[in-house]
C-alpha cells in the first residue's frame, strides 16, 4: 500500500526520468484547455457585461487563485532545507563545461529567442487585425477564435504518440512544431479570408508541443538539482524577448497597416523558421 502511495504522489513529478517528456506535455496541455474552454465565454461576458465590469470579474479570479495557492499548496513549507540560489547555479555551469552540453543548451535557449519573438508578434498584432477591416470581427467572434487557438491542445496528444512511434527525438518534434507554426503564419499573410483563422490552428497542432520539449531537453541536461532554476531562466528569457515581439509585430502592422497588414505574420514566420533550424 505505501509503494502506491509513492507511486501516485509522484504522478506527475517531471523530475523523474519515466514519461517525463508526457508528464511536461500533459501539464502545458492542461493549462492550455482551461484558458480556452474560459476564452470560449469570455466574448458572451464582454458583449453582456462590459470590459470593465469584465476586468473585476478577471481581479476578481485572480484574487481567488491567490487564496487557493496560500491555502492548498503546502510543499514549500514542507520541504526540509531550500538549496538556495548559488547551488542550483552551479550545478547549471557544471552542466556547460560539457562541450556538448553548452552547445545544446545554447542551441535550446536561442531557439526559444526566436519562438518567443514569433509567437508575441503573431498573438499581439492577431485580435486588431481580425477586429478591423474587411473581417470586423466582434467579441464573441474573437472568442471562438482564441479558444479554438488553446483547444488544439487535445490533438496534440495523438500527435505526440505518433512521433515516439516514429522514434523522434524531442528536439526533432520542436522543430516539426516551429515548421508548423512558420507554415500556418504564412498562410495568415498570403490568404485574407475568414475561413483561414480557423483551419490555422489545425496546421499548427504540432506547434503546441514545442515548449514542453524545450523544458524536457533542458531538465534531461541539468538534472532535479537545478530544475526550478532551469524552469525560472526559460521565464525570463521569454519574458525578456516578449515583450521585443511585442514590440516588433506592433511596428509592422502600423507602418504597414495600408499597404501589408499582413507583415507581421511573415516576421512570425521567418522567426519560427530560424527556431526550427536552431532545434535541429
Amino acid at each position: 500500500m505505501e509503494k502506491k502511495m509513492m507511486i501516485s504522489d509522484n504522478d506527475l513529478d517531471v523530475t523523474r526520468e519515466k514519461q517525463r517528456t508526457f508528464k511536461i506535455v500533459l501539464l502545458h496541455i492542461g493549462n492550455e484547455l482551461a484558458s480556452g474552454l474560459v476564452l470560449f465565454v469570455t466574448g458572451y461576458v464582454i458583449e453582456s457585461a462590459g470590459f470593465f465590469y469584465t476586468a473585476c470579474i478577471t481581479l476578481g479570479l485572480k484574487f481567488l487563485l491567490f487564496i487557493f495557492a496560500f491555502v492548498f499548496i503546502t510543499e514549500t513549507g514542507e520541504q526540509k532545507k531550500s538549496p538556495g540560489f548559488i547551488a542550483p547555479l552551479r550545478t547549471l555551469l557544471e552542466t556547460t563545461k560539457n562541450p556538448r552540453n553548452f552547445c545544446t543548451l545554447l542551441l535550446v535557449n536561442m531557439a526559444i529567442v526566436f519562438l518567443v519573438v514569433s509567437r508575441i508578434a503573431e498573438k499581439d498584432v492577431m485580435t486588431i487585425y481580425q477586429m478591423s477591416p474587411p473581417f470586423c470581427m466582434d467579441s464573441v467572434h474573437l472568442g471562438y477564435l482564441s479558444s479554438e487557438t488553446r483547444l488544439k491542445g487535445i490533438f496534440a496528444i495523438p500527435v505526440l504518440w505518433l512521433q515516439r512511434r516514429l522514434h523522434f527525438m524531442e528536439s526533432t518534434i520542436a522543430a516539426v512544431g516551429m515548421y508548423s507554426d512558420a507554415a500556418s503564419n504564412f498562410v495568415l499573410a498570403i490568404i485574407r479570408q475568414s475561413w483561414v483563422f480557423f483551419v490555422v490552428p489545425i496546421v499548427a497542432i504540432p506547434g503546441a508541443l514545442s515548449s514542453s520539449m524545450t523544458k524536457a531537453i533542458t531538465t534531461r541536461l541539468v538534472g532535479r538539482q537545478a530544475l526550478a532554476s532551469t524552469f525560472a531562466l526559460i521565464l525570463v528569457v521569454e519574458e525578456l524577448f516578449s515583450f521585443g515581439g511585442a514590440q516588433a509585430g506592433n511596428y509592422l502592422y502600423q507602418h504597414f497597416v495600408d499597404t501589408l497588414p499582413t507583415a507581421p505574420f511573415y516576421l512570425a514566420s521567418s522567426t519560427f523558421v530560424v527556431s526550427a533550424v536552431l532545434y535541429t
